[in-house]
């Protein structure tokens, strides 16, 4: 499959992801990895709260992915719920 790969279940990190409490939805999600020891997440995120605490979610996320996955370079863009759809992002899922 070539250097890209991870071998990281895709859905699997997904429903994870939306196993934590602040996370209402997950879109545009990408795992690559660019060599032995660097695997990476980005992601946008849509709280499940209008005034969510990003920080919070951000550390959580992190060490989940860190744990669970070996995930060590993670890039997170976090909505509150009034945000609404993505109509701008033609490349969310």
């Amino acid at each position: 499959m070539g250097a890209g790969t991870t071998g990281i279940d895709f859905i699997r990190v997904k429903n994870d992801l939306l196993a934590i409490f602040a996370v209402a939805e997950v879109n545009d999600l990408h795992i690559w990895q660019t060599g032995a020891e660097q695997k990476l997440l980005s992601a946008h995120l849509v709280s499940g709260e209008d005034s969510p605490d990003h920080e919070a979610i951000i550390r959580t996320v992190q060490e989940m992915l860190l744990q669970k996955y070996g995930i060590n370079h993670t890039t997170l863009q976090i909505l509150p719920a009034s945000a609404g759809k993505m109509e701008h992002c033609n490349h969310c899922n």
